[in-house]
């Protein structure tokens, strides 16, 4: 994407948002074929087309506070993360991935991509657990809010290198987004919001800390990136925040 100037020409060519990366985009497929195979062996093992009870869930590594603080098993921060319930629940967040992953993909690389996904899935977790102890949760959903985390933050790296009316509607589209994801969160129950925020807050940081510029953080300034850290770390309180919320509109407060 190049940049117009309406000055007159000056040596130097305009800058390129540097998004595209060498070689066949695979992960983001790769994660897909996970999650529809993780589903498939749910229905071997009997689960219904439309979803697990919660026992079922916990028999096949959903996260939950007890087994994982009490009983040590830490696996389930993982395993939850490939888990759904239900049809309908594995197709809308595949569909999201299917959306959101190549671009990312793309502009951190494969691996820097996969350690974002995962390790987001594993943060949205612990905020799970550690908002609601009595909660079984699983499903990719803190994974796909780190994409749009990292989608934000990548507007927001490349801020400068885009035309000003491209960077407000991109980020403007992606806070309506996450805006209306909570907003669905506050009014159905079973939605995990404390999860959905605890992923944005790290696919925020994330999209910042992998940027595949090498020179990111110096050039984009410290107290810029100091900010942007900031912002991330604050989304987990209000992650609990909006929990409260949740739970008084659903009247388990």
């Amino acid at each position: 994407m190049e940049i117009m100037e309406s000055s007159p020409p000056v040596a130097t060519p305009p800058e390129r948002v540097r998004i595209v990366v060498a070689g066949r985009a695979w992960a983001t497929p790769a994660l897909i074929g996970l999650n529809a195979c993780a589903f498939l062996w749910m229905l071997w093992r009997g689960v219904g087309l439309f979803g697990p009870d919660g026992q079922q869930a916990l028999a096949l590594g959903a996260n939950e506070y007890h087994a994982v603080r009490l009983e040590g098993q830490w696996w389930r921060l993982v395993t939850s993360t490939f888990l759904h319930g239900g049809i309908l629940h594995l197709a809308v967040n595949m569909w999201a991935l299917r959306v959101l992953g190549p671009f990312i993909e793309a502009y951190l690389g494969p691996p820097a991509f996969l350690a974002l996904y995962l390790v987001s899935g594993v943060a949205a977790s612990v905020v799970s657990i550690h908002w609601d102890h009595d909660v079984v949760s699983l499903g990719a959903s803190g994974s796909i809010f780190a994409l749009l985390g990292a989608h934000l933050a990548f507007f927001v790296r490349h801020r400068s290198e885009l035309p000003r009316a491209v960077f407000r509607a991109q980020v403007r589209n992606v806070l309506m987004l996450i805006g209306l994801n909570v907003l669905l969160g506050l009014s159905i129950p079973h939605i995990d919001n404390a999860a959905h925020l605890g992923g944005l807050a790290w696919g925020i940081l994330g999209g910042f800390l992998l940027d595949r510029d090498l020179l990111a953080v110096p050039r984009m300034g410290m107290r810029r990136w100091l900010g942007a850290a900031g912002l991330a770390l604050l989304i987990p309180p209000l992650a609990f925040a909006v929990g409260i919320a949740s739970a008084l509109v659903h009247g388990r407060g």
